[in-house]
């Protein structure tokens, strides 16, 4: 997704029609019709999952696992609720979150949706994103994709968390940012329409871990 695809709105942000920045990913909503969500509890493990990561194939995934493992709290899946602003407005819904490791456990999966609080099964936008770890730039990597489209951007580990931007063209930018106490996810974003002098907060949303995907031999 170009820089283009999003522009600054009278309530923080306007979206490019069908997408929104949620929960810190780019995120698809439907454009029309109601699209319902698939019978069962949201966000289980998938079965594909089972059995251990496979061993690191050299020192530098090593490396890269162990980047990784410092973000080892966010595994798992997340359950809650918030609001983001949207170019008709305010939005609340529930927020499901699904935090794996991938590989060799270098890549961490990052797959969220977001359902009417009033009615569950419709869905509002589901989102996906992959972090992965550069040992040459030492570095994190944020890749966040929608509408065929993606954005690649560098990822801030803090002392209780995360941080990323989304450049939005000229001095315009969203930033979010995500701090976790034990079993609770807290996550803000905001709009700055001129370099970072005002900021307009444009997400809100909490959600709580109500179970690890786990992986045997982890």
């Amino acid at each position: 997704m170009t820089e283009n695809s999003f522009r600054p709105g009278r309530r923080g942000f306007a979206l490019a029609a069908g997408s929104a920045v949620v929960g810190g990913l780019l995120a698809t909503a439907p454009t029309s019709g109601t699209v319902h969500a698939a019978p069962g509890r949201p966000n289980d493990c998938d079965e594909i999952d089972a059995g251990p990561l496979v061993p690191p194939p050299s020192d530098d995934v090593a490396a890269q696992v162990a980047a990784i493992d410092e973000l080892g709290y966010w595994e798992g899946v997340w359950e809650g609720r918030g609001w983001t602003m949207t170019e008709n407005g305010r939005m609340n819904f529930d927020q499901y979150e699904r935090i794996q490791r991938k590989l060799s456990g270098e890549l961490m999966v990052v797959e969220g949706k977001g359902t009417v609080r009033s009615a569950p099964l419709e869905v509002l936008f589901r989102a996906y994103a992959t972090l992965g770890y550069d040992t040459a730039t030492e570095s994190y990597s944020w890749r966040a994709l929608s509408n065929g489209g993606e954005v690649v951007v560098p990822f801030e580990v803090t002392d209780d968390g995360w941080a990323w931007e989304l450049p939005l063209g000229g001095p315009a930018r969203m930033r979010y940012e995500s701090t976790f106490n034990g079993m609770r996810w807290h996550e803000t974003g905001a709009f700055t329409p001129d370099g970072g002098q005002t900021w307009i907060p444009s997400l809100e949303f909490t959600v709580f871990k109500k179970r690890r995907c786990e992986v045997p031999g982890r």
